[in-house]
């Protein structure tokens, strides 16, 4: 039945994007209690935002308690987060601010 067909050939197709999207990696910043900006890289940011908030994430968030995701940019691959967060981390507060204001506009 086509139907049927369809109905397969849709859930291979929602798999197919669901395993593309489990070998994303995110770049995301988050708004800590004092106002600082952490940034950060994860496969989920919703989960790895999760670990920071219960203290249980990096260090840094750990006495700098997150408040809400500001921003994220995805990426293919792991090696070009981590390009992106080096790059976003040698950056002043100012910069930070304006990319998040760049991606709301």
């Amino acid at each position: 039945r086509l139907a049927s067909g369809q109905k397969i050939y849709q859930s291979s197709l929602h798999e197919r994007i669901l395993y593309k999207l489990m070998q994303m990696w995110f770049l995301y910043l988050l708004l800590c209690k004092d106002k600082s900006i952490y940034t950060g890289i994860a496969k989920d940011v919703a989960t790895r935002f999760k670990t920071h908030k219960a203290g249980r994430g990096g260090r840094y968030t750990r006495s700098h308690k997150p408040l809400k995701i500001l921003y994220s940019e995805k990426f293919t691959t792991k090696s070009e987060a981590l390009k992106r967060e080096t790059e976003i981390k040698s950056w002043r507060r100012e910069e930070r601010l304006g990319l998040i204001k760049l991606k709301r506009a």
